[in-house]
This record gives C-alpha cells, sequence and structure tokens, in this order.
C-alpha cells in the first residue's frame, strides 16, 4: 500500500511542478517515500555526475547543476577491523552530510538498492567514477565487484597495498580515465601495460623512466614526480619524430637540481618565433597565468601547440593600399611565415574568400570562426568583412582599436559565445552593463569593473584583468552566497590592496575540507598543491577560492563545484 502523502493526491502534472522546483536534498527525500515517488522524482530527467569514495566508510556523491548531496555508509565505528561485505540482501541506512542526520527508506535498502536508487533518481546511466582512498581493504573485494561493475574515473591512492591495487585495477580494467597513486608492480614491464591503454586521460604519482613516458598512449597525461631535464628532451626529441600520437596535453615537472648547467632540455631543439598576440591567445584558450612564458615547437607531420593544430596564412601581409575591400573576385595569394614561401593555388587564382572556404573544406571545419581583431584593422572595410565573415564563436577585441569601430565590430558579432574585451568602449554605463549581462560561454575583460558590472556577468566562465580592492571581492562573494551570478562556472582575478592583510574573506563562513577532497579538486580542475577555502552557497552549492599570492597582489581563482 502506497504511503500517505498530500502532495501525491494532486493532479501528476502539478505535481511535477511542485517537485521541480525542489532543492536536491527535499527532491530525494521525496523520492524515497514510494516506488511511485522514486518514478515521478526519475521523470524530470535530471542528469547527474556520481562519484563513489570507498575508504574506511563509503561516501557516493552526487552533483547536479549547482548542487550536490553526499551520503555516507558503513561510517558505524563498532568493529572497524570486521571485513565487511556489500551483501545486496542487508539493509543498511545513509548519513547524509548536507542535513547531518541519517537518511532511512521507506522500505529497508541494501547498498546495492541505495545505488540504483541513487542512479535511477539523478538519470546516472554511465559507469561510476570511483575513488579507492586508505583503509579500503574494510570492503571484500568480490563484494565490492558485484555491486559496482565498472568505472569511468578510477582512482587508487598510492598507500593501499599493492597486492590490493593490483586487484582494483585488474576489475576496472575499461575505465576511461585513471589515476594511480603508485606503481604497484615489480616488473617494468607491468606498469608499461597500463601507460599504453589508451585512456582519455592518466596520472601518476611515481617515478617514470623515458619509456614509460614514449609508451602513454592516453590523451591527457600528468606525471607528479619530477624528471630529469635530459629525460625530458629526449622525449621532445621523440615526439618531434612521431610518438605518442594521441597526446593532447601532459603536465610534469623538471628537477631544479638538475639545473646546473642552465636549461638543457630544449638542448637541439628548433623552437618557432612566437608573437606575444599569439602567446596571449593560447594563454587564454588554455586558461595559462599572464606571466608564462610559452614555447612552440614543430612535430615533423604537422605544427602542435597543446591539443591544437597550427597553422598560419598571412593574407594582405605586403598590400600599400590605403582601405582594403576583401574582394569575391579579387585574387590574391598566401604568404606562410615559418616557411617564408608564398603559396599560390591553381588556376583559377583564389580570391580571400575562396582561401577561406578552401581551407575550412580541407580541414571540415564548419563551425563559426574563432576571429581576432588586433590594432590596424581600420585598414579593412568594415562591410567587405561582414560579408566574408559572417559570424565568429569566439571574438577577441583588442584595446587599441576606435570605439567606434570596436562598438560596430561587437554589433556585427553579437552572437559570438565567446568574449575577450580589450578595454570598455561604452560612453554610458548602462550600455556597458548590457554587454555583461548576456549569457555568453565566457568573457574577458581587461578594464576597471564596479561590484554592480560584477553582479550582472551572465557568463559561465569569467576572467577580470584590472586589479579590484579586497572590499569589493568580500561584497561580491557575500552577493554570491545569497544567489547572484546563478550561471557562474569559473572566476579569475586579482586582488591589489594588500596593506591591511587578507580581509576579503571578512564575514564569510568557509568550510573544512579533507587533503582528500582538496586532492580531488586539484586534480579535477589542475591546480597546484596550494591552500584553498571552500565557501557554501545559501542553496547548497559550494565553490572554493584559490589564491595565488605575489608580492603586490593575489591572484584568485573561483572555481563553482559540481
Amino acid at each position: 500500500m502506497e504511503p500517505t502523502f498530500p502532495l501525491l493526491r494532486l493532479p501528476e502534472n502539478i505535481v511535477l511542478d511542485v517537485i521541480k522546483n525542489m532543492a536536491i536534498d527535499p527532491l530525494f527525500e521525496f523520492s524515497l517515500i514510494s516506488r511511485k515517488t522514486k518514478n515521478i522524482a526519475a521523470s524530470l530527467g535530471i542528469t547527474a555526475q556520481a562519484f563513489i569514495t570507498i575508504c574506511h566508510f563509503i561516501d557516493v556523491s552526487v552533483y547536479y547543476g549547482r548542487s550536490s548531496r553526499l551520503f555516507t555508509f558503513y561510517n558505524d565505528p563498532v568493529d572497524e577491523d570486521a571485513l565487511i561485505h556489500l551483501d545486496s540482501n542487508q539493509p543498511i541506512s545513509a548519513y547524509s552530510l548536507n542535513e547531518n542526520k541519517t537518511v532511512r527508506s521507506s522500505t529497508p535498502f541494501s547498498f546495492n538498492n541505495w545505488l540504483d536508487h541513487i542512479m535511477t533518481v539523478f538519470c546516472y546511466n554511465k559507469p561510476s567514477n570511483v575513488v579507492f582512498g586508505l583503509g579500503n581493504e574494510r570492503f571484500e573485494m568480490e563484494s565490492v565487484k558485484n555491486a559496482i561493475t565498472s568505472a569511468n574515473y578510477l582512482s587508487v591512492n598510492g598507500d593501499n597495498v599493492e597486492f590490493r591495487n593490483r586487484e582494483i585495477l585488474e576489475h576496472f580494467k575499461n575505465a576511461n580515465e585513471l589515476n594511480l597513486g603508485r606503481n604497484p608492480f615489480e616488473e617494468a614491464c607491468e606498469v608499461q601495460k597500463i601507460f599504453i591503454r589508451n585512456f582519455e586521460s592518466i596520472t601518476f604519482h611515481d617515478d617514470v623512466s623515458l619509456d614509460d613516458m614514449l609508451l602513454a598512449n592516453s590523451k591527457r597525461v600528468e606525471l607528479y614526480r619530477s624528471i630529469s631535464q635530459k629525460q625530458f628532451n629526449q622525449f621532445l626529441k621523440h615526439w618531434i619524430c612521431g610518438s605518442n600520437p594521441r597526446l593532447e596535453r601532459m603536465s610534469l615537472q623538471i628537477d631544479k637540481n638538475d639545473s646546473l648547467n642552465g636549461e638543457l632540455y630544449l638542448k637541439g631543439i628548433n623552437c618557432m618565433e612566437t608573437s606575444e598576440n599569439a602567446k596571449r591567445e593560447i594563454r587564454r584558450e588554455h586558461h595559462l597565468p599572464s606571466h608564462a612564458d610559452i614555447i612552440q615547437i614543430r612535430r615533423k607531420d604537422v605544427t602542435v601547440y597543446g591539443r591544437y593544430f597550427s597553422m598560419d596564412r598571412n593574407f594582405y601581409n605586403n598590400s600599400v593600399d590605403a582601405l582594403i575591400h576583401l574582394d569575391s573576385n579579387q585574387p590574391i595569394t598566401a604568404y606562410l611565415p615559418y616557411e617564408r614561401r608564398t603559396v599560390r593555388s591553381s588556376t583559377p587564382l583564389f580570391s580571400f574568400n575562396n582561401w577561406l572556404d578552401h581551407i575550412k573544406t580541407v580541414f571540415c571545419y564548419n563551425k563559426p570562426p574563432n576571429v581576432v581583431i588586433w590594432d590596424g584593422n581600420e585598414r579593412f572595410e568594415m562591410e567587405s568583412v561582414k560579408n566574408v565573415i559572417k559570424s565568429a564563436n569566439r571574438l577577441a577585441l583588442a584595446g587599441g582599436n576606435t570605439e567606434f569601430r570596436s562598438r560596430e565590430i561587437l554589433e556585427h558579432f553579437k552572437n559570438a559565445n565567446e568574449r575577450n574585451l580589450g578595454r570598455n568602449i561604452f560612453g554610458e554605463a548602462c550600455e556597458f552593463q548590457k554587454y555583461f549581462i548576456r549569457n555568453f560561454n565566457s568573457i574577458a575583460f581587461h578594464d576597471d569593473v564596479s561590484l554592480d558590472d560584477m553582479l550582472l556577468v551572465n557568463s559561465e566562465r569569467v576572467t577580470f584583468n584590472r586589479p579590484i580592492s579586497q572590499k569589493q571581492f568580500n561584497q561580491f562573494l557575500k552577493h554570491w552566497i545569497r544567489g547572484s551570478n546563478p550561471r557562474l562556472q569559473y572566476m579569475n582575478l586579482e586582488i591589489a590592496d594588500l596593506v591591511n592583510g587578507e580581509v576579503y574573506l571578512k564575514g564569510i563562513n568557509c568550510m573544512k575540507m579533507s587533503e582528500e577532497s582538496k586532492k580531488e579538486i586539484r586534480e579535477k580542475y589542475g591546480i597546484p598543491d596550494i591552500e584553498m577555502v571552500k565557501i557554501r552557497r545559501n542553496e547548497g552549492t559550494t565553490a572554493v577560492l584559490v589564491p595565488y599570492a605575489f608580492e603586490t597582489f593575489i591572484s584568485v581563482r573561483f572555481y563553482v563545484l559540481y
């Protein structure tokens, strides 16, 4: 017999209208009332991310939108040395960290039932993200395998016993992403079998040889143990010759004690000239700090930096015309700056439109282009530019352009998803704020911003390059906690007034963070091993502040957690 619940007496469409506005905690408790409420909650189609952490206890963390919920199982301190079987028939309760209370279902649930219920309600039908922390030996391995049959992301703590880690790696061998705390194998060939698998990403916290690096077949690789300059130099030379064909990104450290004879890791490597404009664009694209230097190298088959193929073709670089029209019928040649030669098409000769169409066709690029408007672009007649480049995905507008030209460009490319604006080109504050309130994917701004400007930002990713005061950032945080900037996922800014100490967190309730959770966040967002501060929004969404301290300012990165 279904439990009596007043809301369920209403028509189903009204019930759905009510529960779709519920926060994550009451929604989940609603789903536990009966099978009917479970199905109603699942019908909302909420797609969540789930992480299962197995250590001295088991945590199941669910993230959707800007909300999260953490369920803890088997945290009873009684008989901690006993071996626990994840019995599919043994009823257990769940502890909710959000509400600091025990959660019980209307009918007794085993761990398998809880897992199935959570995955069903939050429409999570992919393999789980699984973390094996210290103390996971409390749980009998066969029962773990039966409950969690596969993993998308697998993290294995380096302090686990080697046999246990090998057993975990064997069971979850089809994981897409691997984070391995240390090498659990005695033979080099065994760990190389791990490296050669085609993961999306692999993170490794132990020593690696050159052979290990060359066998890495993942798209993204992070190595936490330092290597020598010589080893990195050898790796680069192998990569130039064609090794690691799937590699898109690698993060590693070079031992400073290996620098007695200077920077040898580039010895014998032909480095390409990279303009400051190109460096700025790469830093922005890959979220690198503004002080980071960039060295570009070329592979024998293609030119590559990071995960992007780079091919430069210059047009109109020899033109002496006062005003250039991108004439659809005027033949022009292309210039290759790296090879210092001119390229001509076969007859008929190409116009600029033809070149653009040819390049897009050959490289199967059918999206709006990424457009950068630098100083001096006034040489090109605007109507002809609009006719050739009708839309943009990413638009970068240098601050040296005239205000009239800049406004004309912004109006034409008003549907760009990402914006990089060199300065405020609007006379009235209201016009400027209309720009901030648009729902871009990302916006970077290189001029002064007020608190009102910050609160109106409706983009997912935000970068401010002019420093603000600690007081202004403190006020922004308090507004965010109360509900402002609902789409914000990431913000990067600088604080400059450090005379009175670090007061930007004054009046902010900061949450306690375990070292394990800090480590997980660092790995997920690519954050260095520095301190972070966690805060909670009134409706439950959490975020971390990562301050990078410099002599005269603090660079703060603000990550909203999911």
